[in-house]
Parts: structure tokens; sequence; C-alpha cells
């Protein structure tokens, strides 16, 4: 745990962390590559904007207008306001896209990135690569994720560019050397709200409308403390 975090901000880390290690590393990116990361303001964008950054990325997110106080915060590179601007207007020639939102936008975000280049989505769905990397998998499971991602595989061969799909892995030792980086930084997560653990359902549709400045806290300390 970074010793300069409390107790409930570190809650917020584990997964932001681990998902951006990870993902850069799928990526394999190189200083001075250019990444875009839609909806970079939330929960998820506090922790991994300023990781990339230290990972010599060039980091454009996209927003709401009232969020782009806060990207400058975070240090991005160029900020898109999704209410007045059309990403696909403004960007080409970028290497990589983190897609934390699905396969509503894929086409998108493909038509961004040049060719050699790379689309790592949290929620579109698994692959065919993906499935082959999973070890513990049934050949079953390995067969139907490799059908259910081969639209997005085609498209990006069709285009000449690359698609995967990450499932975040547990891994002590990633986390022990965020720990660490976050000490050095001093960086802390931005507490959005907290429900309690009876108000779960409304904690989920708080994260479903997209619009949090932060991280999405459910407390489930015992009722009797």
């Amino acid at each position: 745990m970074p010793a300069h975090l409390s107790f409930k901000e570190a809650a917020a880390v584990p997964l932001s962390a681990l998902t951006i290690v990870q993902a850069l590393a799928i990526l394999d990116t190189r200083p001075g590559d250019k990444l875009f990361i839609p909806g970079g303001t939330g929960g998820f964008g506090q922790i991994v904007v300023p990781y990339a950054k230290s990972q010599g990325l060039f980091v454009t997110v996209s927003g709401s207008g009232s969020a782009r106080a806060l990207a400058e915060r975070l240090g991005v590179d160029e900020f898109i306001d999704y209410i007045t601007q059309d990403y696909t207007d403004m960007l080409t020639g970028y290497d990589y896209v983190i897609d934390p939102r699905g396969a509503g936008e894929f086409s998108k975000q493909m038509k961004i990135l040049k060719p050699g280049s790379k689309l790592l989505s949290l929620n579109a769905g698994p692959n065919a690569r993906f499935a082959n990397q999973s070890t513990d998998l049934a050949t079953a499971k390995k067969i139907l994720f490799s059908l259910l991602g081969a639209p997005f595989d085609g498209i990006a061969k069709w285009q000449k560019k690359s698609y995967d799909f990450l499932y975040v892995q547990p891994n002590g030792q990633q986390l022990a050397a965020f720990t660490q980086y976050l000490e050095k930084t001093n960086i802390k997560p931005v507490i959005d709200s907290e429900y309690p653990f009876d108000q779960v359902n409304a904690a989920i549709a708080k994260i479903a409308t997209g619009h949090s400045q932060g991280k999405v806290l459910l407390n489930v300390e015992d009722g009797g403390e």
C-alpha cells in the first residue's frame, strides 16, 4: 500500500494500475508514440494518463467540456470535448487506442489509427489472439472467443492494423512496482463518491452513466464495526 494514500485512496488504485501496466505491455509502446483514450478523464484515466505520460507517450483523451481542467491537470497533450467535437475529424496517425467503453465506437477508433497500429479494448470482447494466449481456457471457449472476435480481427486485418482484448490479471509484482511509482510522484486517485454496500445498485448506476469525476467506491465494511 502506498505510504501517502489512505485506505480508501489505495482501494481506488489496483484495477486501473494493473490495466495500464498490462495494456502498455501488450501494445509494446515506445516513447513519442501517440495514444488515444476515449473518456480518459474518469476514475480510470486519472490513474492511467499520468502513468502513460511517465512512459513518454503523447496522450489524447476525450471527455465532457467540464472535464477539460481536470484533463490538463493530469497532463494530457490534447483534449477532445466529445459534445462539441468529433475526434475522427481531429485525430489521425495515432499508434494506439485503449478503449474502456466497448464495441460502439470500434470503427471510429480504427479510423484514427495509422497502418501497423493497435487498438486494445477492455470491453468490446475477446478474440482469437486472446483465446490462444489464455492457457487455462477450454477448447470450446477458445473457439467461441475466436468467433466472437472475428469481426474485430477482420476489420483490423483489412486495414493493416491489429485488435487486442485485455482481461486484467492479478499481479503482485506489478502492483509493488506501481506503488513505488505512486510514492515517487505523490499521485493520488480522485474519489468521486462512496456508497454503502446496501446501495450497490446505485453505485453501479453511477458508473454506468460515464459521468463520474473519479473513482466510485463501494464500502464493504462490516456493519457491526
